[in-house]
Formats: C-alpha cells, structure tokens, sequence
C-alpha cells in the first residue's frame, strides 16, 4: 500500500527547505530517473542504440529535459524539440547547458522526418501545474506523438493532464487528448492524479524516482504535527489477504451462511450466490425478495440454480452476511414488502452485515436505513457504480451531481458521503475502484484499485463482486477488509483471463478460485530461482 499525493510540489518545497537539497540538485537526479527509463524501455522493448526525441516545454519539466539530454548525449542519438521557450530560471540553466553539450535541437522539418523513425519520445513539455486546454499547436503535436510507433515516456506527470487527474482537451476525434505514455516516471512521491478513471489509458507504467531522498524521507518532509496527509492509498496485489482455511476441525457452519436477495432479475442472483459460494461462504442461500405471503409462485423458480446454492422465501436463522440489490427491481409488492421487513428486523433486532448494490442505491429504504443506522454498527458495504451514486447523493440530500462531476471529483465526493454516513465502507467502482471509509482513528480514508482490466466491463462482473464481499463478511472480515480483500482479488483475477472480450461472470468466479493456486505456484517458483542463485 502506497500514499498518494494531490500536489507532490508541497513536498518538493519542503524537501529543499528541510535537507538543503538546490532545485538544481533535485532535478539532475529526476534527470537520472529519466535516462535510466530510457535505457530500461529501451530494453524492454528490444531496441538496440534508439534515437531519443526530447519534447520539452518552458517550465521545470522541460528542464528535466534538457538535464535528460545532456546525460544521454553521446551514448544515444539524441535530440531536443523546444516546445515553448525556456521561462523557469531552472529550465533557463538547464537549457544553457543542453547548448553547451551541443545536443541538436530540432525544426518542425527535421521533426517531420524523425518521427517517421523508431524512437524513444520523452514528454518534458508539462508537469502537474497544468491545467485546461491545450493550445492548437501543442495539441497536434501531441496526437503526432502519440500517433507514432516506438516507446513513449512522460516525465512526472503526461502532459495533459491536470493535478486532478483531469484531461481536459480534445483531439481531433473528439475524444480526451494527453499523451499517452507507455511508462510514467514520476518525481519524489506518486500522484493520486495518476489513478483517475480518465487518466488510465495515458500513464502506461510508473515508476517514482528518488530527488536525491528517500521515498519516506520525501512523503514526510512538510513538518508538523501530522504533516502532510496523502489524499489517498494506492493498493497493489501484495495487500491482498484471501480467506484462507487453516482450522482443520471445522463444517460449513463454519465459514457463515451468505444470503443472496432474488428479484425481478433472477439471474443478477445467481451470479451473487455463485461468486459467494467460490470465495469461501460455507452456504448460499438465494432468498426470493418477490415471494408474496398471498401464495404466489416463487420468483426463483424461474431460473436454473446452480446445485451447490440452496433456494428459501425468508432469511435463514443462522445467516452470517446479506447481499441485495443485484436485479432486485423495486416496483414489485414482494421487494417493496421484503425490504420493509428486513430493514426493521436490521434496527430493531440485530445487524446481519449488509452489502447493497445497484437497484439498493434507488430505494428509498436505503436511505431511511441509513438515516437510523446504530452509530456502533460498522458493517454495511455500498458499491454503486457512478449513476447509482449519483442517485444516492440525490436521495441523500446532496443535490443533483452529473455522472461526469462523480467522475471528476469521486475522491472527494466519496469523502463528503463517508462523512454524513461514517459507519458504512463505499466502494464506488470505475475503472479504478475507490473505497473510502472511517479508520479506527476517526480518519476518512481513500483506498484506490487500479489493478482491474477492462475485459470486466461486462453484465455481471459486478454481481461477483457484491458476492465474494457478502462471502468476506459471512467469515468475519471487517466491511472494510471484507471490501478490500474482495476488491483486489476481483481485479487481479480479471488479470488472469484470456482475451479482452469474451469474459463471463461465471469464467471470473473460476479464475478467483485459482488465485491461491496461482500465489502458491508463484511462490514456488521464486524459491527455486532464490536457491538456484
């Protein structure tokens, strides 16, 4: 788990004022950084003496590309396209002794002929202080960049990119224009901008580099009592803890009975109870919300249950954890009636860890649920995808916010609801996931996922999701570990699929099933190279 940061040029100005480290110092090591990106893509990619390309702008990112080219010049065919002329006194120096290195810098003709080439692009055009639009020139540039072949690396930040993660322009196809980096090399600490749902398909694989400091010493250099506090987390496939059986002398009662509602859409159900089942639950029992107490027909009969999954009309005595809201539907007498009664049973009896999920964030139960939640209760997960939590902030009294402003603004606006809701852990999903809650400490936290794939974009990847995490809280993890711990193994199973289109739900559940097999085998395999070595 890594911190991240809004704006690392706090740190930055803390680290010379607290070390004594010069601008010029920090930025010949960020320059380091760089050509030791170069030469690692360089091989990466099995380019043999590339030509380097330098874009750089007027500001200290473009001296960081001056500082690059001067280190590489002579081992590498370099040169340097000068963006916009050199303002910062730093980029003004480094610039000076670019010349005096005599590295060529070239014309709009001579770029015109270079980039018909295999090369290695560097973006030093822009850092994080960017903001709005590109102008024209600079924006056909980059879409002739990023139209290129060979390998791209953008210095601290792409450029196009705001400190918000943001990407404000447009190319010429109308989409969001940045260049697009096959690797990211940032400066000193990492950018929460880096993992917003815009920014993904533009920082290709980061990397942090050192400015003459430790990582720590650098995440810590504002002083006070408790410094400077990271936006957010950064959570990678090491934090993951699977629910691994150890005790031996155990039954299914052991490991909790997860109940999965039925609705209008039976099948969103199914998929639930499945995904609980595979991530450990003990018993699965699917409960049909529509089961009317005037004798009607059981909705749940409607579709083929998987054998393992048992099927009922009301809540088990023994039940462990609750998963509603996946095709619930929320027009019939039987939900309306159902949800009703188990939201009182919730209040007034006991708490059964809850996990709600689409069609929940539309139900004025919900809210009402929320509204008398027991402070001392901390064991509801809420996963909505952004339009359903746009509709959870409407419902909630937060007003109208777009689904594009929920996109924008999702670390924040997460924060905000966790404030107003402190006993319940978000997940809001995208192409990041992003799960905030209260610590134990009475902090409000982020927690970023970046590792999912998008071959998951599909109906039903997140009825899994909701399942596994029903499946966590039945075996007595926390709503929080509970929701992180399925987070990750969602995305990293998504990782293991063959192919970007042809996912099901149920060819997920069974590559989460392989994960500890995987970790184990890899294990393995790192022993044998350690003791070969």
């Amino acid at each position: 788990m890594k911190k991240l940061f809004s704006d690392t040029r706090i740190l930055d100005r803390a680290c010379r004022e607290n070390y004594g480290l010069s601008e010029d110092l920090m930025m010949e090591n960020a320059a380091e950084a760089l050509k030791q990106a170069v030469f690692c893509a360089a091989r990466a990619k099995n380019l043999e003496n590339p030509t380097v390309i330098i874009f750089a702008g007027g500001g200290n990112n473009g001296g960081d590309g001056y500082a690059l080219g001067r280190k590489i010049q002579g081992i590498l065919e370099t040169f340097i396209y000068c963006v916009n002329e050199p303002v910062s006194e730093q980029c003004k120096i480094q610039a000076k002794r670019a010349k005096k290195a005599k590295i060529p810098f070239l014309t709009d003709e001579m770029l015109e002929e270079k980039t018909k080439k295999i090369a290695i692009f560097v973006d030093c055009i822009y850092g994080s202080g960017f903001h709005g639009c590109f102008e024209q020139k600079i924006a056909e540039l980059i879409e002739k960049i990023n139209g290129c072949g060979g390998i791209k690396i953008a210095c601290d930040i792409p450029s196009g990119i705001d400190s918000k993660g943001q990407i404000e322009s447009s190319g010429s196809d109308g989409k969001e224009l940045a260049f697009k980096a096959d690797f990211t090399v940032c400066m000193g600490a990492l950018k929460s901008a880096f993992y917003s749902d815009f920014a993904k398909d533009f920082c290709g694989k980061i990397s942090c580099a050192d400015l003459g400091i430790s990582r720590e010493l650098f995440e810590n250099s504002v002083c006070g009592e408790d410094g400077l506090e990271p936006e957010a987390f950064l959570l990678e496939a090491s934090d993951l803890i699977l629910p691994e059986r150890k005790k031996q002398n155990a039954n299914k009662g052991s490991f909790g009975h997860v109940a999965v509602i039925l609705g209008e859409k039976p099948g969103a159900a199914v998929i639930s109870g499945k995904a609980a089942f595979g991530f450990g639950a003990g018993l699965v029992t699917l409960v049909a919300a529509n089961s009317a107490a005037n004798g009607a027909e059981n909705r749940f009969l409607q579709v083929p249950c998987p054998a393992e999954l048992m099927q009922g009309s009301e809540l088990p005595d023994n039940v462990k954890a609750v998963a509603v809201g996946m095709g619930l539907g929320l027009f019939s007498c039987g939900a309306e009636r159902f949800l009703k009664n188990f939201f009182d049973f919730q209040t007034r009896e006991k708490y059964i860890p809850t996990v709600f999920d689409a069609d929940m964030f539309y139900s004025k139960y919900l809210v009402q649920f929320l509204e008398k939640f027991a402070v001392d209760k901390n064991m509801s997960v809420l996963t909505p995808h952004p339009k359903e939590f746009a509709s959870l902030l409407e419902m909630t009294g937060f007003g109208a916010v777009s689904v594009k402003e929920i996109v924008k603004n999702r670390i924040a606006l997460s924060k905000k609801f966790v404030e107003n809701y402190p006993n319940v852990v978000l997940l809001l999903k995208g192409a990041n996931v992003c799960i905030t809650c209260k610590n134990s400490a009475g902090k409000i936290e982020t927690f970023i996922n970046p590792l999912g794939d998008c071959c998951i974009a599909k109906g039903g990847s997140g009825d899994v999701l909701s399942g596994m995490i029903a499946a966590l809280l039945a075996q007595g993890f926390s709503a929080f570990e509970a929701a992180k711990n399925a987070s990750l193994a969602h995305a990293l199973a998504s990782q293991k699929m063959h192919g970007s289109y042809a996912v099901t739900p149920f060819s997920l559940i069974e590559k989460v099933a392989g994960l500890s097999e995987l970790d184990e085998s890899e294990e393995s395999e790192k022993s044998a190279g350690k003791q070969g070595n």
